[in-house]
């Protein structure tokens, strides 16, 4: 058996539900490379992590930049030389006051480019969550849920043992029909 600890990517991970995340993976004994577009912002929420004996390290990531994600990638093979688990939570909310209807077309590509098409792995289970209505930046902090129940379900997804669940699209750890 592989004695080595798993490796976990994840992405928009210096604040919030990301943030929050790493804590709970790293917690588990998992290896951790917290990403984000800001180097600043990232290398201060690692160290906030590592403060606590958490093995957590830092590498930027903008995922809507190829470039980006072409070293990240490197890194990866380089340093670990695999991946196990890829949170994909790089996240914005560029205009949030105006319907998608009536979104200008650039701040609705940005948005897609960060929300929606991120990194893709190969050999990987892939499973969506929705995470509820969360205290974080983005959710407010009249929301009702705090960042550790926002991110319960996703540390459930990426420590699902092999043969769990694909496609799927989950919240509180339940499934939630089309």
């Amino acid at each position: 058996m592989n004695s080595k600890p798993r490796v976990a990517v994840v992405t928009g991970a210096n604040r919030g539900i990301g943030f929050e995340v790493c804590r709970q993976l790293a917690g588990r004994g998992i290896h951790v490379i917290l990403t984000s577009r800001d180097e600043g912002k990232g290398m201060a929420a690692c160290q906030k992590l590592k403060g606590h004996g958490l093995d957590v390290r830092y590498h930027q990531l903008d995922v809507t930049d190829p470039a980006s994600i072409h070293r990240m990638e490197t890194f990866i093979q380089e340093e670990y030389g695999r991946l196990d688990i890829l949170i994909n939570n790089a996240g914005v909310g560029l205009d949030d006051q105006a319907s998608v209807f009536k979104m200008r077309l650039d701040i609705l590509d940005a948005t897609l480019k960060t929300n929606f098409y991120g990194p893709r792995g190969t050999n990987v289970l892939v499973n969506a969550m929705c995470p509820g209505w969360v205290r974080t930046d983005m959710g407010g902090w009249h929301a009702p849920r705090s960042v550790e129940e926002g991110a319960d379900t996703v540390v459930w997804l990426a420590t699902l043992p092999d043969g769990g669940p694909q496609g799927g699209f989950f919240r509180d750890r339940q499934p939630i029909s089309w």
